[in-house]
C-alpha cells in the first residue's frame, strides 16, 4: 500500500473552509491518515518536573494505518508508543479509543480523566461499588472538512498498582490535533481467494455442524479497487454471492437476509439483523485480520415476544484471512525454539556462563512474530500475547521494558531493557550458518510501568548467541481428562477462592472440539452451553473467558472467569515437555449474566497456575481424639 502526503498550510485549510470541496469530507477512518501538529495548555505538577522531559504540548504525530487496529497514532503529548484508534463513526464525527493505557504511551506514566483518577477505575469497598470508571473508552471528535481533531482534557499520572492510587503529573487542556499534511493511500488489489480462520467462536453452539472456517473469492468490479464481488464458501454448503467495499483499510462484505442452510434455516445474523456487514482490517496484501464477526444462527419460531428470534450457532472472530497465493509460501525461518548461550554479570560482579531456551512464533492474524517463551518463563500474560520481535530480512529487533516474571503480583516484576538499561530495542542477526547474534541486555526489577531509572540490575547479559533447537517432539498425554489446578489467589470482596481445584476437559467426538466441563469445584456445563470453549493446538490451548462457573443468585449475579486484565481475552495453557500444565494469570469476578466486563466485580486473582492430571487429593479420614487407646 502506497502513501502519498500533501502539506496542508494555512492558506490551504482557509481554502478547505471556504470551498468545501467533497474529497475533504471524512467518509472513511482513511480521510483521517496524516501528519498532525499536536497542541495543548500543559501544567506539570510541582515535584514532578523530572518527568516533564517526556511530555510534550507542541509537537508532531501522525496518524497512520495499522495492521490490527482501523487507525493508530503515533507521538501523542511526546510519546513513543502509538495510540490505537478502535473505531470510528462518521455519523458522530468521532473515533473511538477503547483503551488509551494498552499500550502504555509512556515509560512508567499512565493516561487518566482530567481529575487524575487512578486510570483502571476506583472501586469503594464501603459503598461495594466503582466510583470512578476505568479511563476508557475516550473519544475524540474531528471536524470532516477541515480533520481538525479535539481530545477531551486528561493528566498523566503515576500509579500505585498495588493501592489502586495515583499521583498527577501533568494536566492537559485544550487538546487538539491540527492537520499538517494530508496522506493519501494506493488502495490495494484484494483480488483473489482468501482462506479465513478465526481465533475466537464466542457464543457458538458447541454441537455445530457449520465448520469453523471459510473462505471467499473477490473479485474486483471497478478500476479503483473499491469494489468486489464475492463468492463465500462455508464447508459443503452451497456458494453465497455477496458484495464487498474496500477504502484501502477496510474490507466490508455486506449481507442481507442470506440464507446459508435452507434444510434448517441457519442465516447469516448479527445484533439482532439479517441485514449488516462483517468486515476485515487491511494488514497486508495478503493478509486481512478479522473485524466485526462473522455469525451465523438457527431461527428461533417458538422464541416469546422478548426473546430472541434466532439463536447463535456458528460465531467467527478474532482471526485473520490469508491470500492464496500460486507456489510454495516463503518459509518462516525465525519461528522455532532456540538455545540461547550467554556470559551474564550478576549484582555480585561475578560473571558465569548460562543457558535458556527462546521460544518465538507467528501470529498470523497480526502478520507479525512473538516471543513467548524467555529465560525460561512463558512471557505471554505479563506481554499481550508475548514480547515483539520486528524483524525485517536477516535483522530483527527484541522490544525491551517487556516483562520476564511476576515477583510478587501488582509490586515487582524481573524487566528486560537494553545494555544501558533503557527501552532501546535488542538488536538480533540472524547468521549465514542459521545462528543468531543477539546484542547484550539487562535484567533489572522494577514495578509495573516503572520508570527505567528506578529499575535495579539484577543480570547483565554479553556474548550472547542463539541456535534452533533440534529435538523429537515429546509425546504428550492428551488433553482429555481431570486435572488437579493449583495457583497463588488472591481474595476480594470477603470470597474465599479455593487454590486448588479441579478441572475436567472432555472431548466432543461430534463437533471434534473440547470443552471444559468442570472449573474451580463446579459443573460448568449448564451455563455455557455444554461447557467452557478449550482450543488447542500443537501444545498450547486457550480456554474462553467471559464465562460463567457458578450461580451465586438465580437470574441476578453469576461467578465469571475472564483473563488477568479483567477482559474477554482467552486464557493461554501451555502443555509442558512432562505433561503438566501452565495456566496464565486470570481473574474471577461477578457479574449479571451477560454483563459487560466493565461491569465485573473482582473477587479473585490467580498466579502462578499450574496443572497435573489426576483429580484433587482428598483429605485424609482421621480418627476423633477422644477415646480409649491400647498403649504397648
Amino acid at each position: 500500500m502506497k502513501k502519498n502526503y500533501f502539506l496542508g498550510t494555512l492558506m490551504s485549510v482557509l481554502l478547505v473552509l471556504l470551498v468545501q470541496p467533497v474529497n475533504a469530507q471524512v467518509s472513511t477512518i482513511a480521510d483521517l491518515y496524516g501528519k498532525y501538529q499536536f497542541t495543548a495548555e500543559m501544567k506539570v505538577a510541582e515535584g514532578m518536573e523530572s518527568y516533564a522531559s517526556s511530555l510534550s504540548n507542541d509537537c508532531e504525530v501522525v496518524v497512520s494505518q495499522d495492521g490490527i487496529y482501523p487507525a493508530k497514532i503515533v507521538g501523542f503529548a511526546g510519546s513513543k508508543n502509538q495510540l490505537n484508534i478502535n473505531a470510528i463513526s462518521t455519523e458522530k464525527e468521532m473515533v473511538k479509543v477503547t483503551n488509551p493505557n494498552n499500550p502504555q504511551l509512556w515509560d512508567g506514566l499512565y493516561l487518566a480523566n482530567e481529575n487524575g483518577d487512578y486510570p483502571y477505575g476506583v472501586y469503594d469497598n464501603e459503598l461495594g461499588e466503582w466510583t470512578v470508571e476505568s479511563y476508557g473508552p475516550v473519544y475524540f471528535s474531528y471536524n470532516p472538512e477541515t480533520k481538525l481533531i479535539t481530545i477531551p482534557d486528561f493528566t498523566v499520572v503515576t500509579c500505585d498498582h498495588k493501592n489502586s492510587k495515583s499521583t498527577i503529573v501533568a494536566t492537559f487542556s485544550n487538546v487538539k490535533l491540527t492537520l499538517t499534511e494530508a496522506e493519501t493511500i494506493e488502495v490495494a488489489d484484494l483480488s483473489g481467494k482468501w482462506n479465513a480462520k478465526p481465533m475466537g467462536t464466542y457464543g457458538s453452539n458447541s454441537e455445530s455442524q457449520i465448520p469453523a472456517e471459510y473462505s471467499f473469492v473477490l473479485a474486483k468490479t471497478s478500476e479503483d479497487n473499491k469494489n468486489y464481488d464475492v463468492a463465500l464458501t462455508i464447508g459443503d454448503y452451497p456458494v453465497i454471492n455477496l458484495t464487498a467495499t474496500f477504502d484501502g483499510v477496510q474490507l466490508s462484505i455486506h449481507a442481507k437476509d442470506v440464507v446459508v442452510d435452507a434444510t434448517t434455516g441457519a442465516m447469516i445474523y448479527y445484533n439482532g439483523s439479517t441485514d449488516y456487514s462483517f468486515t476485515f482490517t487491511y494488514a497486508s496484501e495478503t493478509t486481512l485480520s478479522m473485524s466485526t464477526p462473522l455469525c451465523i444462527a438457527l431461527p428461533n419460531p417458538d422464541a416469546a415476544e422478548d426473546e430472541p428470534k434466532y439463536t447463535m450457532e456458528q460465531w467467527y472472530m478474532d482471526g485473520s484471512a490469508k491470500k492464496e497465493i500460486e507456489g510454495t509460501p516463503t518459509e518462516q525461518t525465525w519461528d522455532g525454539v532456540w538455545t540461547v548461550k550467554a556470559d551474564v554479570m550478576g549484582i555480585d560482579g561475578n560473571t558465569a556462563a548460562t543457558e535458556f531456551e527462546m521460544e518465538v512464533v507467528y501470529n498470523e492474524a497480526a502478520d507479525m512474530y512473538l516471543i513467548t517463551k524467555f529465560m525460561g518463563n512463558d512471557v505471554t500474560s505479563l506481554n499481550y500475547g508475548g514480547i515483539i520481535l520486528t524483524t525485517d530480512g536477516d535483522k530483527a529487533e527484541i522490544k525491551t521494558g517487556t516483562y520476564l516474571k511476576t515477583i510478587e503480583a501488582g509490586v515487582s516484576y524481573y524487566v528486560l531493557y537494553d545494555m544501558n538499561v533503557t527501552t532501546s530495542p535488542i538488536a538480533v542477526t540472524m547468521n549465514a550458518d542459521g545462528t543468531l547474534s543477539i546484542a547484550n541486555f539487562c535484567v533489572c526489577t522494577n514495578s509495573y510501568g516503572g520508570a527505567t531509572a528506578d529499575a535495579k540490575l539484577e543480570g547483565y547479559y554479553s556474548n550472547v548467541s542463539a541456535s534452533k533447537l533440534e529435538k523429537p517432539e515429546p509425546v504428550l498425554p492428551e488433553w482429555a481428562g481431570v486435572w488437579t489446578v493449583k495457583g497463588t489467589v488472591q481474595n476480594f470482596e470477603g470470597f474465599e477462592n479455593p487454590a486448588t481445584f479441579e478441572m475436567e476437559i472432555s472431548y466432543v467426538e461430534a463437533a471434534d472440539m473440547y470443552l471444559i466441563t468442570k472449573f474451580w469445584g463446579n459443573d460448568v456445563t449448564s451455563l455455557n452451553y455444554g461447557g467452557i470453549m478449550f482450543s488447542p493446538e500443537g501444545t498450547t490451548a486457550e480456554i474462553k473467558a467471559g464465562t460463567y462457573l457458578k450461580t451465586i443468585e438465580a437470574g441476578v449475579s453469576y461467578a465469571m472467569l475472564y483473563d488477568m486484565n479483567k477482559t474477554t481475552e482467552p486464557i493461554k495453557v501451555t502443555m509442558n515437555e512432562d505433561g503438566t500444565l501452565t495456566i496464565a494469570n486470570f481473574c474471577v469476578c461477578t457479574n449479571a449474566y451477560g454483563g459487560a466486563a466493565t461491569d465485573a466485580k473482582l473477587v479473585g486473582f490467580y498466579t502462578d497456575v499450574t496443572a497435573s492430571q489426576g483429580s484433587v487429593e482428598p483429605e485424609p479420614v482421621l480418627p476423633e481424639w477422644a477415646g480409649v487407646w491400647t498403649v504397648k
